[in-house]
């Protein structure tokens, strides 16, 4: 089996047009990625945020005539053919494409990602969180889960329950039940998320001890850790739901921050928890702090 491929880059303000004409023109598969960069992390409730300068990539049937598909575009969208570019992309074994391209990777000092299971041996001091492909929606790529996962390599968790709001893969929770935690909770607002992390959870034999819920579900129980990776104005939003989720005592860890915008969320959380930056990556920052009796929310 094969496939035609097309490529190209377009504005944001394209992207709806473009994929109405594709559909029409009898696409099967079109898929949008960021062509400059731009981070988009966690949206809020009811958006589906766009790049806006993006990169679509887009499969036809092997049967379809690449000059049919370029001229029909050069109709519609002229604008959009100095990027375009056709190719057919045979069957292949999509798996180990994928694993040539990716690799383990370390964060910290014992604290592994792994893409599949381990095909070597594996050390006494290496703690490893598989993710397997097509299931994550985060591998620890991006800067700010970098910093969150050495963060949390870097902890004593023995024992301690975790909370994971604005899930994802389950990444963070699930590397911190690997690190000695007692339970974690992920929390997200995309039920897709929630079904990611419970599968991984079980990926890596964890299930027992992680829960996954929508944010929706009223959590009431207080945590030793309470871990957020999301963008800095929903942060600040959410100060008032976060703090009371805290232990006396508790750590608050929090990123998907730019440096320009610590100070605003850390004046956001200023009555409750004292946030530091304690990392810096690439332009993001890691605020954490600890609840203590002198800045209490009094729950």
């Amino acid at each position: 089996m094969a496939w035609l491929k097309l490529t190209l880059e377009l504005a944001k303000n394209d992207a709806v047009p473009l994929e109405t004409f594709l559909d029409e023109l009898g696409a099967l598969s079109i898929t949008f990625s960021d062509a400059a960069d731009e981070p988009l992390l966690e949206p809020k409730p009811g958006e589906t945020p766009l790049w806006q300068q993006i990169r679509a990539t887009v499969l036809f049937s092997e049967e379809m005539p690449a000059h049919s598909v370029t001229e029909a575009l050069g109709r519609e969208f002229p604008g959009l053919m100095a990027s375009a570019a056709t190719e057919i992309l045979e069957d292949r074994e999509w798996l180990n494409e994928w694993k040539r391209d990716s690799s383990p990777k370390c964060y910290g000092k014992r604290l592994w990602v792994y893409p599949w299971q381990p095909e070597t041996e594996i050390t006494e001091d290496q703690i490893i969180v598989e993710l397997e492909p097509g299931l994550a929606f985060g591998t620890g790529e991006h800067p700010t889960t970098a910093m969150c996962l050495e963060w949390l390599d870097q902890q004593d968790v023995g024992q301690s329950n975790v909370m994971d709001y604005g899930c994802g893969s389950g990444l963070l929770a699930i590397a911190a039940l690997k690190l000695g935690a007692a339970s974690a909770t992920g929390v997200d607002i995309d039920e897709q998320a929630v079904t990611a992390t419970l599968s991984n959870a079980k990926q890596n034999g964890v299930a027992e001890r992680m829960t996954a819920c929508n944010t929706d579900v009223l959590i009431s129980t207080t945590y030793d850790i309470v871990l957020a990776n999301i963008l800095s104005s929903i942060l600040i939003d959410l100060s008032t739901t976060l703090t009371p989720m805290l232990k006396k005592g508790g750590w608050l860890v929090v990123t998907g921050i730019l440096e320009e915008q610590a100070t605003q969320v850390q004046l956001a959380y200023a009555a409750d928890v004292r946030l530091e930056v304690v990392n810096e990556r690439d332009g993001w920052v890691l605020l954490a702090g600890q609840q203590s009796a002198e800045l209490s929310h009094h729950v």
